[in-house]
């Protein structure tokens, strides 16, 4: 009888200690919504190894008020109707505090009214559409500037440039737009003249018949919004069309599968990016480090984006003292974090500021910064 008592006392300490242990233990779900499949997979993975590298990095510390933080990736694929059913999953399966994305702004937009019906604060660190912060930004944030924003930076660098006759590349969708629309409008400010846009679809391939134009018109340059596959056309295709415009502009002109599969034909391209790894100061450096022992590549500004999301959501939850969505999201307003390109806060409307960006140049597959420019508050 002794024994069996002696043994259930164990059993009972055990089981408290294992209580405890679930009870220290319990996450808290930083909710993801990327394309992690489809045309723009690429962007959303190193975006999501970024998070995770952040993440880890700060479970390693202790994590959050004693927590661990759990990223839950949901697949958005860039396509609206399927981002919100993957916002939904986040929010009512997982019961995640805070969702990260989408990443094309047009998902972002499609999920903004999700995440302010279930009042559940949304960080976005790639959707640029001016649109998205103009209006219901209760709950939405952006960690990232707009088009209209770069292109009031960028476009005195333009004058600079020489350039005088411009026409635009873009993809049709709210990013692409918004590049055509905002870039277009400094430029004449600036004196240049817009001499034809061009939008392109997702799932067109060959874009000499835009090239071939836009050499025929005379024009000096050609700025494009484009991701991975149409950013690689565009570099070949430009060569074989003998189209002698400089090619300028937004999108993956600085990733490794650009590089890759542009190959020579990249060289030359400028790009207008919010993050490049070659950065020097300490923080890049580990961080680059880390990543490229990982994954056996130099991180991007996608993955440095996932990088940022989650060290603000983290500061936002530690300032907030819970996992509590709404304190959260009041935490966030109060942002003043210190990041791979500078300082980042939020204005009324939860636009960020204080960050660079940067103009580069590729060469031999390398991009070289010309130009930083700092992002005002607007």
């Amino acid at each position: 009888m002794r024994k069996l008592r002696g043994f259930l006392v164990l059993v009972f300490a055990v089981a408290l200690v294992m209580g405890g242990t679930a009870l220290g233990e319990e996450t808290i779900k930083i909710g993801m919504v990327q394309p992690l499949t489809g045309p723009v997979s690429f962007g959303g993975n190193t975006l999501l190894n970024g998070a995770r590298l952040a993440v880890e990095k700060i479970n390693d510390a202790g994590g959050v008020l004693g927590r661990k933080l759990e990223l839950v990736p949901e697949d958005g694929q860039c396509v609206p109707p399927k981002s919100v059913n993957a916002a939904e999953k986040l929010i009512v399966r997982d019961k995640v505090s805070i969702i990260l994305g989408a990443y094309c702004s047009s998902s972002s937009a499609a999920v903004k009214p999700v995440t302010n019906k279930y009042r559940v604060p949304q960080i976005t660190g790639v959707s640029t559409s001016s649109k998205l912060t103009e209006k219901d930004t209760e709950w939405f944030f952006r960690a990232q500037g707009t088009s209209a924003a770069y292109a009031n930076a960028i476009g005195p660098m333009l004058k600079k440039m020489g350039l005088k006759r411009m026409v635009f590349l873009v993809i049709n969708d709210d990013w692409g737009r918004a590049v055509a629309a905002e870039f277009g409008r400094a430029f004449k400010a600036e004196g240049g003249k817009v001499v034809e846009t061009f939008i392109f679809d997702r799932k067109e391939k060959d874009l000499s018949i835009y090239l071939t134009k836009a050499r025929s018109l005379g024009v000096d340059s050609i700025v494009t919004a484009c991701y991975t596959p149409h950013c690689i056309a565009i570099a070949k295709q430009a060569r074989e069309v003998g189209l002698k415009a400089k090619i300028l502009g937004e999108g993956a002109w600085t990733t490794a599968p650009f590089y890759r599969g542009a190959g020579a034909a990249g060289d030359g391209i400028l790009g207008f990016v919010e993050y490049v790894y070659t950065l020097d100061n300490a923080m890049n450096r580990a961080f680059v480090a880390k990543y490229k022992a990982r994954h056996n590549e130099n991180p991007t500004k996608y993955s440095a984006a996932g990088h940022t999301l989650v060290n603000i959501a983290a500061q936002a939850i530690q300032r907030a003292g819970s996992a509590d969505r709404k304190a959260i999201r009041d935490a966030l307003e109060k942002t003043n974090y210190d990041g791979l390109v500078g300082n980042y806060r939020f204005n009324q409307v939860h636009q960020a500021y204080g960050f660079d960006i940067f103009i580069t140049k590729n060469e031999g597959g390398v991009p070289k910064v010309l130009e930083v420019v700092r992002i005002k508050k607007p």
